[in-house]
Protein backbone atom coordinates (compact mmCIF):
# COMPACT_ATOMS: atom_id res chain seq x y z
CA UNK A 1 0.00 0.00 0.00
CA UNK A 2 1.07 3.87 0.00
CA UNK A 3 0.70 4.21 3.53
CA UNK A 4 -3.05 4.59 3.90
CA UNK A 5 -4.62 2.27 6.19
CA UNK A 6 -8.57 1.64 6.29
CA UNK A 7 -9.58 0.49 9.18
CA UNK A 8 -13.75 -0.38 10.27
CA UNK A 9 -14.15 1.44 13.10
CA UNK A 10 -17.31 2.53 15.28
CA UNK A 11 -17.12 5.82 13.42
CA UNK A 12 -18.41 4.32 10.20
CA UNK A 13 -20.38 1.66 11.05
CA UNK A 14 -23.64 3.87 10.90
CA UNK A 15 -22.90 4.18 7.24
CA UNK A 16 -24.49 0.85 7.35
CA UNK A 17 -27.57 2.59 7.01
CA UNK A 18 -26.82 3.98 3.86
CA UNK A 19 -25.12 0.90 2.34
CA UNK A 20 -27.99 -1.05 3.55
CA UNK A 21 -30.64 0.63 2.11
CA UNK A 22 -29.11 1.22 -1.12
CA UNK A 23 -28.72 -2.44 -0.95
CA UNK A 24 -32.36 -2.72 -1.17
CA UNK A 25 -32.98 -0.41 -4.22
CA UNK A 26 -30.15 -1.62 -6.60
CA UNK A 27 -28.66 -5.15 -5.67
CA UNK A 28 -30.08 -7.34 -8.06
CA UNK A 29 -30.58 -10.55 -5.81
CA UNK A 30 -30.93 -8.74 -2.63
CA UNK A 31 -33.77 -6.00 -4.40
CA UNK A 32 -36.07 -9.08 -6.13
CA UNK A 33 -35.91 -10.38 -2.36
CA UNK A 34 -36.40 -7.04 -0.65
CA UNK A 35 -39.23 -6.03 -3.15
CA UNK A 36 -41.54 -8.67 -2.02
CA UNK A 37 -41.60 -7.88 1.82
CA UNK A 38 -44.47 -5.39 3.41
CA UNK A 39 -43.41 -2.34 3.94
CA UNK A 40 -43.38 -3.55 7.81
CA UNK A 41 -41.32 -6.39 7.38
CA UNK A 42 -38.73 -4.16 5.08
CA UNK A 43 -38.95 -1.97 8.27
CA UNK A 44 -38.43 -4.71 10.69
CA UNK A 45 -35.72 -6.50 8.90
CA UNK A 46 -33.49 -3.38 8.44
CA UNK A 47 -33.84 -2.13 11.79
CA UNK A 48 -32.70 -6.06 13.28
CA UNK A 49 -29.79 -6.06 11.03
CA UNK A 50 -28.83 -2.33 11.87
CA UNK A 51 -29.19 -3.53 15.55
CA UNK A 52 -27.50 -6.83 15.15
CA UNK A 53 -24.39 -5.84 13.51
CA UNK A 54 -23.31 -3.08 15.99
CA UNK A 55 -23.75 -5.47 18.65
CA UNK A 56 -22.13 -8.46 16.67
CA UNK A 57 -19.14 -5.58 16.17
CA UNK A 58 -19.48 -5.33 20.04
CA UNK A 59 -18.90 -8.96 21.25
CA UNK A 60 -16.17 -9.62 18.72
CA UNK A 61 -14.59 -6.40 20.66
CA UNK A 62 -14.96 -8.00 23.61
CA UNK A 63 -13.96 -11.21 23.00
CA UNK A 64 -11.12 -10.08 21.06
CA UNK A 65 -11.64 -10.82 17.39
CA UNK A 66 -12.34 -6.76 16.42
CA UNK A 67 -11.04 -3.62 17.46
CA UNK A 68 -13.86 -1.31 16.48
CA UNK A 69 -14.87 -0.90 20.15
CA UNK A 70 -13.34 -0.88 23.35
CA UNK A 71 -12.22 -4.31 25.30
CA UNK A 72 -14.55 -3.23 28.17
CA UNK A 73 -17.78 -5.03 27.90
CA UNK A 74 -20.28 -1.95 29.41
CA UNK A 75 -18.19 0.56 26.94
CA UNK A 76 -18.76 -1.62 24.18
CA UNK A 77 -22.53 -2.15 24.89
CA UNK A 78 -22.95 1.21 24.97
CA UNK A 79 -21.17 2.41 21.72
CA UNK A 80 -23.24 -0.48 19.40
CA UNK A 81 -26.55 0.59 21.49
CA UNK A 82 -25.63 4.17 19.80
CA UNK A 83 -24.49 3.33 16.87
CA UNK A 84 -27.42 0.99 16.27
CA UNK A 85 -30.04 4.57 16.83
CA UNK A 86 -27.59 6.57 14.44
CA UNK A 87 -27.96 3.73 11.79
CA UNK A 88 -31.81 3.67 12.30
CA UNK A 89 -31.85 7.57 11.81
CA UNK A 90 -29.50 7.30 9.10
CA UNK A 91 -31.42 4.87 7.25
CA UNK A 92 -34.71 5.98 7.94
CA UNK A 93 -33.86 9.14 6.79
CA UNK A 94 -32.47 8.04 3.40
CA UNK A 95 -35.57 5.85 2.87
CA UNK A 96 -37.67 8.95 3.36
CA UNK A 97 -35.40 11.34 0.69
CA UNK A 98 -35.72 8.11 -1.81
CA UNK A 99 -39.62 7.21 -1.62
CA UNK A 100 -39.60 11.29 -2.07
CA UNK A 101 -37.40 11.72 -5.21
CA UNK A 102 -39.08 8.50 -6.62
CA UNK A 103 -42.30 9.48 -5.99
CA UNK A 104 -41.87 12.46 -6.98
Amino acid sequence: MNGYEIRLTFDFLPVLGVVMSLAGFYLPFFKDWYSTLSPGWKQGFMALLLILLPLIAALGSVVGILTIYPTQWNLALWYALVDAVIALCVNAGIYKAFNRIVDG
